[in-house]
């Protein structure tokens, strides 16, 4: 049987879990830890901002229960994600995998359904941008010109 959440369930679930990770981990008081729901598997989550508007998550998760989550529409930084194992499923895009990785622009995403299946081991490194922040340390005027460059920053689009 598939359970099927919201993104704020999915989001709170995690967030209460115990967190079980390599105990040669040692974080500092701006790093995050997420644990996973025993019902749902086990593994982790790391993240942390690295500056202001500058995320970095990495993801070890071996899932035991199919499971999916309705993401509702929402504003979207500049997001690169990278699968060193396992797959996502996610119904407006392809499945993502160790040959398909995701790198979107900034704007609204559209509402999606993200599958996760058992049995498999997720690891995935995973790095938001705010928009602003891309453009101001990132970027000179003459990439600001740039078609493929306008792409990233799509605002209400």
């Amino acid at each position: 049987m598939t359970l099927i959440f919201t993104q704020s369930d999915w989001d709170e679930l995690h967030e209460q879990a115990p967190v079980t990770c390599p105990e040669n981990i040692i974080l500092d008081e701006f790093e995050e830890l997420e644990g996973v729901p025993e019902y749902l598997g086990q593994g982790y989550g790391w993240g942390t901002e690295l500056l202001p508007g500058v995320w970095l998550n990495f993801a070890d998760i071996e899932y035991h229960q199919d499971s999916e989550v309705k993401v509702s529409a929402h504003e979207h930084p500049i997001q690169m994600t990278i699968f060193l194992s396992g797959f996502l499923d996610c119904n407006i895009h392809p499945t993502f995998d160790r040959t398909c990785s995701y790198f979107s622009g900034s704007g609204i995403s559209p509402a999606y359904l993200e599958r996760y299946r058992s049995p498999q081991h997720l690891t995935s490194i995973n790095i938001e941008i705010e928009p602003d922040v891309m453009e101001s340390f990132f970027l000179n005027d003459r990439q600001r010109q740039s078609d493929s460059v306008k792409q990233l920053f799509k605002g209400e689009d």
